[in-house]
């Protein structure tokens, strides 16, 4: 599958005639261009770093190449979520 994102303000416009909040999730930055995509078109953006990143340079390159798009970067946000397998699956996962 793939998602062709709309580089288009009339697309953001139109959606925001139909609610009063929208929460605009992207792929990661180092997948993805579609954060680069969108966050001009929105009203702010929030970064989600990784807590255990040991670099603060990378997340800074990040915001400023936001910033060069439009974007109004409102802050950034220290994620140290831990995925693990819930009990059940790792009981019948091999």
């Amino acid at each position: 599958q793939t998602v062709a994102i709309s580089p288009s303000r009339d697309y953001w416009n139109a959606l925001r005639k139909h609610a009063d909040l929208i929460i605009v999730d992207c792929p990661s930055a180092d997948r993805s261009d579609a954060a680069l995509t969108v966050a001009p078109f929105m009203d702010q953006t929030v970064l989600v770093v990784s807590a255990d990143e040991p670099d603060v340079k990378a997340p800074a390159l990040l915001r400023d190449a936001l910033v060069a798009t439009g974007a109004d970067v409102a802050g950034l946000f220290f994620n140290r979520a831990v995925v693990e397998e819930p009990p059940f699956l790792k009981a019948i996962l091999p």
